[in-house]
């Protein structure tokens, strides 16, 4: 998405604790997620977050933890909600998230339908942000291992006071998993435009980000992500680069940390740090 207030608070991994797994297989995920970021000395945004993943089938795992249902093609709905605490321009700020959605994978030609609904609600000094977002995507698994898909998203951001913004966004999505001398390593990319559109201004950028990760075996990883944005809407021009680790502690149990800083042309800097931990039963 492409206002800060959604991109901070939708971006749940689905993880948290669980017991009674079977390590072979997993019928359901479910996660804690802690976000901060820092813009400068008067904002800052803090996200708490919880949600999870059931599956229509028993997920088997085969190769790397966190590719699991990946390499199983898995089906599935989800739900998260979260809160938003955050001072901007040294005035509070709360509000909630909340997201549901479906991924279906068509067996007889490996074809995945999805849909994801997320909305923000954030109140600050008597005026409400609510922002909602829809997003239909349509992929194809071209072998079991490589993935391209593409993603139509349409929303609006209210503010009081204000006119009504509306938002779109479109993307196209590849995922490659290849083994090199007996290592997985996991290959993305996106490519995407986001529009804001609120009857007097209208803006558009193009987003391109690329991204890995190495897995040292089957439960750690250690990856880098980079992305650029560039286009009319100023405040999210910029570059962002990224570095993660995830760690299956058990079977079943596993911690993440994902750490980001975003260098912007013309705006404030940024800082992020996301933590999770998470399950699988």
């Amino acid at each position: 998405m492409n206002t800060k207030t959604m991109i901070y608070s939708v971006g749940l991994a689905v993880m948290f604790s669980a017991s009674g797994a079977q390590a072979a297989s997993f019928q359901a995920e479910a996660g804690f997620q802690n976000d901060t970021t820092d813009i400068d000395s008067n904002n800052d945004y803090s996200i708490m977050s919880v949600g999870g993943t059931y599956y229509l089938q028993p997920v088997q795992v085969s190769g790397p933890h966190a590719e699991a249902a990946f390499l199983a093609k898995a089906s599935g709905v989800k739900a998260n909600v979260g809160t938003v605490d955050a001072t901007i321009a040294t005035v509070g700020v709360d509000g909630n998230t909340y997201g549901v959605g479906v991924d279906y994978v068509l067996p007889a030609n490996d074809i995945k339908l999805g849909l994801d609904l997320q909305s923000v609600d954030i109140s600050a000094l008597g005026s409400t942000i609510e922002t909602s977002m829809t997003t239909l995507e349509v992929g194809k698994y071209l072998d079991d291992r490589k993935y391209v898909g593409f993603s139509y998203g349409t929303g609006t951001n209210s503010i009081t006071g204000f006119s009504d913004t509306d938002v779109t966004d479109i993307s196209i999505d590849g995922k490659w998993l290849l083994n090199q001398a007996g290592k997985d390593i996991n290959l993305e990319a996106t490519v995407a435009q986001e529009s804001l559109d609120n009857g007097t201004i209208s803006e558009s950028n193009n987003v391109i980000s690329i991204g890995g990760d190495y897995y040292l075996d089957n439960s750690l990883s250690v990856g880098m992500g980079y992305k650029t944005n560039s286009g009319d809407d100023t405040s999210e021009e910029g570059s962002t680069i990224a570095v993660h680790a995830e760690k299956f502690i058990t079977d079943v149990f596993s911690v993440e940390m994902i750490y980001s800083q975003f260098s912007a042309d013309t705006a404030t800097d940024e800082t992020a740090v996301s933590f999770t931990i998470g399950g699988r039963f």
